[in-house]
């Protein structure tokens, strides 16, 4: 898909994700408007849907073990800049 991106932030995170690794990462967040739907590759996503920030926090706070440890720092971020307080680490 193509689509215009608007920065939105950036965050920077480190977390143990288990047998001895660490993620450690600088992040950005940008925002898009886009008409079409996305195609991804079948060889790089398994699957994929539109979901509201808000419904994806009630189900991080569910179900943490699912998600990766960067998608709620991500979503501080978008806050953020809805907000008016976006800012670049």
């Amino acid at each position: 898909m193509s689509c215009d991106l608007t920065p939105a932030g950036a965050f920077l995170y480190r977390a143990a994700v288990g047998n001895g690794l660490i993620e450690h990462e600088y992040d950005h967040v940008f925002i898009a408007t886009c008409t079409s739907q996305p195609d991804p590759s079948a060889d790089e996503v398994m699957d994929w849907r539109w979901v509201e920030p808000a419904a994806l926090r009630s189900e991080i706070a569910a179900r943490p073990h699912e998600f990766a440890v960067w998608i709620s720092p991500a979503l501080d971020t978008l806050a953020n800049h809805d907000s008016g307080r976006a800012r670049l680490l």
